[in-house]
């Protein structure tokens, strides 16, 4: 799943039409920013958050499989149980602050695993 140029807080569903949970990798991509300095995502009421500066052509990685957050390819520090996606509704929220301007990409990568 990607979503392009958004701009403020964003919530989507990710419907999961398969049988196993699966473990994704979320990459954040901030295309332009102003006063950002905090982005938390949140999935099936598991907050993940990131206090820190963010500016144009910053990334974030985050991945389930390794259990791995990064920022700029710098391992960050998290309190984050890495929710997987579970069959059927999955809710996802992503939040900049309050007075910040920001124009991001998210793009979600999982695939379907077998038993």
């Amino acid at each position: 799943k990607t979503y392009s140029w958004l701009s403020w807080n964003y919530v989507a569903e990710i419907m999961y039409a398969w049988k196993v949970v699966c473990y994704p990798t979320i990459y954040v991509m901030i295309n332009s920013s102003t006063n950002l300095n905090n982005f938390r995502i949140e999935q099936n009421w598991y907050l993940f958050n990131i206090n820190h500066e963010l500016n144009a052509w910053d990334f974030l990685i985050i991945d389930w499989e390794t259990k791995l957050a990064k920022f700029n390819s710098i391992p960050v520090e998290y309190s984050w149980p890495f929710p997987a996606i579970e069959p059927w509704l999955n809710n996802i929220e992503m939040w900049i602050n309050d007075w910040a301007i920001a124009n991001y990409d998210v793009v979600y990568i999982y695939k379907n695993l077998y038993l």
